[in-house]
């Protein structure tokens, strides 16, 4: 309004000139007379339009204003003049410590107004502040120079915003994330004690287990020692025994006349009596493995087997073919093939049993898979243990003996299949040249 005020008090004295240049001559009087006409069409228009940017101004939610040099309100629209509680005439030619402004904020308000004339470069920032009414809001502000026609600053034009709400959302973000950093801190300290307890629980269950399968390796030296006692035993003792029974079974047939049937019958069953004790002290007896003959001797059990059992059997280990194989590895492979082999002949009534013995990736793997009448896995577990029969027990011992695996797969009327892995790591690898 001022600025109006001050264009209408030019037109006046431009036309009180043209009046005292109207005695002097005719053209001065029309040349003076026609700049009043333009003044007044110029300040109906600025004055419109400066009715049209206030009342753009006044109705946003942002604070706008100017400065002139000295750091005076030239302007301020209605939501400042609000925020501070008094008149829009009242704000106009004040500073920031005429209108009361904190003394820390005015000085560095006016010192950033300052800094926008001399170096004419625009400046951000934000600060708290609290109205006359005591409620306090935090503000973003931005000051920009606004240049005249010689380059110089003729004033600051500045806007701020209310970011009270922002800055709320902002602190409550902080806020949930520090809850949440505290949280996940405490989680981890709680996931961390629980991992050293689960740590602390597997060492005592890996130094059990390997308690377990060092008494379980004694317990399969101590076996097959006594293994090697009886079969010594069965050789001498009962082997010689049935040996001279049949001779003097013989000699009393060759002595009786006429002959007696029985005694011949009696001479079968003495043959057969001989046959079995040495078919048990030969699975008894331990068999010498080194690394370089593992493949062999299993062969010739296999086929000792099916020579006493009159069951065919098929053996196939051209698949672990080029590796050697460690002495206690072969030592309980070979047992494990006589537990199955003599599983299979007592109980499958099987016509004939595959052995395949061959390397798969990293794991040495044995089979032994029979067509016989198989069984119930389910029902002889629950019958036996969920370990299964003793020579199932042994089979298993061994196989955990050896870091490996067992599994067997069985249904009745469908055979039998047993599958035993060792780690290639117990078994030394080595390629033929």
């Amino acid at each position: 309004m001022r600025m109006l005020k001050a264009f209408r008090d030019l037109a006046r004295c431009i036309r009180t000139a043209g009046l005292r240049k109207d005695r002097r001559g005719v053209k001065t009087e029309m040349a003076i007379t026609r700049i009043p006409k333009d003044l007044d069409q110029l300040l109906s228009i600025s004055h419109h339009q400066l009715r049209i940017l206030s009342a753009t101004l006044s109705s946003i939610l942002d604070f706008a204003y100017i400065f002139d040099p000295s750091g005076r309100f030239l302007y301020a629209n209605k939501a400042l003049v609000d925020l501070l509680c008094i008149e829009p005439d009242e704000i106009v030619g004040k500073t920031f410590w005429d209108l009361n402004y904190p003394p820390d904020l005015a000085d560095r308000l006016h010192l950033q107004i300052q800094q926008v004339i001399e170096r004419r470069e625009i400046v951000r920032d934000e600060t708290a502040f609290t109205n006359p009414e005591g409620k306090l809001g935090y503000y973003e502000y931005i000051f920009t120079p606004v240049l005249g026609v010689d380059g110089t600053v003729d004033f600051v034009a500045g806007s701020t915003r209310d970011i009270s709400e922002r800055r709320k959302r902002v602190e409550e973000l902080r806020e949930a994330r520090d809850q949440l950093e505290s949280r996940v801190e405490q989680r981890t300290a709680e996931l961390a004690e629980a991992n050293e307890s689960l740590i602390a629980q597997l060492n005592k269950q890996m130094i059990a287990e390997a308690e377990r399968m060092e008494v379980l390796q004694r317990l399969m030296t101590a076996q097959d020692d006594e293994r090697t006692r009886i079969a010594r035993d069965m050789h001498d003792q009962l082997g010689g025994s049935t040996t001279a029974l049949r001779m003097k079974i013989a000699a009393f047939a060759h002595a009786m006349s006429p002959a007696y049937p029985e005694l011949s019958e009696l001479d079968e069953l003495a043959a057969r009596l001989d046959t079995e004790i040495s078919m048990v002290a030969w699975d008894l007896r331990p068999c010498r493995i080194d690394e370089t003959n593992f493949v062999e001797a299993l062969g010739q059990c296999v086929t000792e087997w099916s020579r006493h059992s009159n069951i065919a059997v098929e053996f196939d280990a051209t698949g672990a073919k080029g590796c050697r194989i460690d002495t206690e590895v072969g030592a309980n492979l070979y047992r494990i093939t006589q537990e199955a082999l003599n599983n299979a002949g007592k109980y499958s009534k099987a016509a004939l049993v595959s052995v395949v013995l061959a390397k798969r990736g990293e794991q040495l793997m044995l089979m032994i898979e029979d067509d016989g009448i198989g069984f119930d896995p389910i029902r002889v577990r629950a019958e036996r243990g969920m370990r299964g029969g003793f020579g199932l027990i042994s089979i298993r011992d061994r196989a955990a003996l050896l870091g490996g695996k067992l599994d067997i797969e069985s249904a009745i009327g469908a055979g039998t299949t047993i599958y035993v892995s060792v780690p290639l790591n117990r078994a030394a690898e080595q390629t033929q040249s």
